[in-house]
């Protein structure tokens, strides 16, 4: 595909003009299998998101690759195209530590990356932290060090964050409204591995337990309430 040619094709087609080498990547995609002939049932997964034009997509499959798959409208995408269900993975990111964070910003209208004892930014660290322990499979050093704070910072916020909600109702309800978004989002997650799941898509993911773990959590929060206004007292600056 020399210079000549392409300029042949923008002044056909006009531009911005995207021209992609189904030669180039059918070559790469020779090298990548012989490299690996030795292996049996040798199965490369080309990732949708990478670039989703359908015409790509169809030359993959044609070439007998699978699709990798992070979206249900990525999944809507490899089989409008024809690829068989069992040659599609299907790996959808869960709720993210980045979209708890953005939701507690939302709603509770506070940044908790900056650095402050104040009530207002402990409380709403607090919340963030109990959600992401509740919500996500991290360890509670990576989720610390999301908001450059240590594991212990993270096990305290989640004792004693859940004394605060049990004295401070309109605590509360912030930490019910961003429950209730993140909920949601999940939920959203939920209904596309459903879809998945019933055109037997391959998925090692799994979030049937999820709401299992926040209504433990939950449960958790009402047995703390008793046992921490008793044993613990929680201090804050006063400044607004």
């Amino acid at each position: 595909m020399n210079k000549e040619y392409l300029l042949d094709l923008a002044d056909k087609y006009g531009s911005p003009l995207y021209v992609y080498d189904t030669d180039i990547i059918a070559s790469q995609y020779k090298r990548i299998t012989d490299a690996f002939e030795k292996v049996e049932q040798l199965q490369l997964n080309y990732a949708v998101k990478a670039l989703s034009n359908i015409n790509i997509l169809r030359f993959f499959k044609n070439l007998g690759a699978g699709l990798d798959t992070v979206s249900i409208q990525e999944v809507s995408l490899a089989l409008s195209v024809g690829v068989a269900p069992e040659k599609i993975i299907y790996t959808p990111n869960g709720v993210s530590l980045e979209e708890i964070e953005n939701v507690v910003r939302e709603i509770g209208l506070i940044d908790i990356r900056i650095v402050s004892r104040k009530r207002n930014y402990v409380l709403h660290r607090g919340i963030f932290f109990m959600i992401a322990v509740a919500y996500t499979k991290y360890s509670l050093s990576h989720i610390g060090d999301f908001l450059e704070k240590d594991h212990a910072t993270v096990i305290h916020a989640n004792k004693t964050t859940p004394w605060t909600l049990g004295q401070d109702r309109d605590a509360k309800n912030m930490f019910n409204a961003i429950h209730t978004r993140i909920k949601h989002k999940i939920h959203l997650r939920l209904k596309e591995h459903e879809f998945v799941r019933d055109n037997r898509i391959e998925t090692p993911t799994d979030y049937t337990n999820v709401y299992d773990r926040v209504d433990l959590l939950l449960i958790e929060i009402e047995q703390l309430k008793t046992q921490l206004a008793k044993d613990i007292t929680v201090t804050y600056d006063t400044a607004e």
